[in-house]
């Protein structure tokens, strides 16, 4: 009986060990796989080594604000089991390390049972990238079909592909104006769950729309309460606050990136081409819905590229001028 008994306190262990392992936070994976390391309060490149450690599978069960393992809601056709296995098995052993994207590896054949194939492709376009087709990221609403409703496919953030800050500064000077405020799109990009670049691509598209809101990520009077010295624009209270608010949003509506993206920026599920466009004869033109937003955001600014010049809709032009 004594060897039986050593043996069973012995496995108990074991699995009391395994179990209590902590989960790894969508940054962690997000800065390992980009083989960032933490100093002083920051995120510095670790020196390169033979082999990468990629942590898509890891990030995709953890994606949430808080870090807590998301469950896989909604309608989407995930890729099957054996296919998972060996994306799994690939990044293990060091694959999708490189300068390529975040934590997810794009929507290359994912398949939404609303809305169908997502139509990525493995460079931008005007009406399409990596993260989708426009007129997929757009389900439902369309010029050519102005009642019909919005109804976005369900994709979470760990799915998406983006580059890191430090890759689109290195591509050009688009991000040059983001540059005094990378530590702050760093911290609480770490704090909320957020890739970091996604945090700079809302401030600049917000900004760019001159929405009259408050400073980099443009956030409203009713998020001002606590704002130092009354000042909504001091860049870390800006910053901290869009993102906490992007990321309560985020788990509001069960992680789904689209609906929460679409909230920060006046979209909502149901939305049509009428209401969105109806601003325009209101007086205030640029108070439309830009109906280019995901396809800027998702395939331009994440990517590093000009979202403004991606696009097909343009309902925003009529404003110019």
């Amino acid at each position: 009986m004594r060897p039986f008994i050593a043996v069973f306190i012995v496995c108990a262990s074991l699995a009391f060990i395994a179990s209590a392992r902590p989960e790894v936070s969508f940054y962690e994976a997000y800065r390992r796989k980009h083989g960032l390391q933490r100093r002083a309060g920051k995120c510095h490149r670790r020196p390169k080594s033979g082999t990468g450690t990629s942590a898509a599978a890891s990030a995709k069960s953890s994606s949430t604000p808080g870090g807590d393992a998301a469950p896989s809601a909604g309608t989407g056709t995930k890729e099957t089991e054996s296919a998972t296995a060996a994306k799994t098995d690939s990044s293990a052993a060091g694959e999708g390390a490189g300068a390529g994207g975040g934590a997810g590896a794009g929507l290359m054949s994912f398949s939404d049972d609303g809305c169908g194939d997502s139509g990525a492709t493995e460079e931008s376009s005007e009406d399409g990238g990596p993260n989708g087709a426009q007129s997929w990221l757009n389900c439902g609403l369309s010029k050519e079909n102005p009642e019909g409703k919005w109804t976005p496919p369900k994709i979470e953030i760990s799915q998406i592909k983006t580059l890191t800050l430090e890759e689109a500064l290195a591509k050009g000077s688009l991000y040059e104006p983001c540059k005094p405020h990378i530590e702050l799109f760093e911290k609480y990009g770490e704090m909320y769950g957020i890739p970091p670049i996604l945090l700079a691509a809302f401030a600049m598209q917000e900004n760019a729309q001159g929405t009259g809101s408050y400073g980099l990520m443009q956030i409203t009077d009713d998020k001002c309460g606590d704002a130092p010295g009354g000042n909504c624009a001091e860049a870390d209270y800006n910053v901290k606050t869009g993102a906490a608010y992007f990321a309560q949003v985020l788990k509001d509506h069960d992680e789904s990136l689209l609906l929460a993206m679409g909230t920060y920026n006046g979209w909502y599920d149901g939305l049509t081409y009428n209401k969105a466009t109806a601003a325009k004869d209101s007086g205030c033109c640029v108070c439309q819905n830009n109906l280019d937003y995901m396809q800027q955001m998702l395939n331009g600014w994440v990517m590093g590229i000009d979202g403004h010049s991606l696009g097909t809709i343009h309902n925003l032009n009529v404003c110019s001028g």
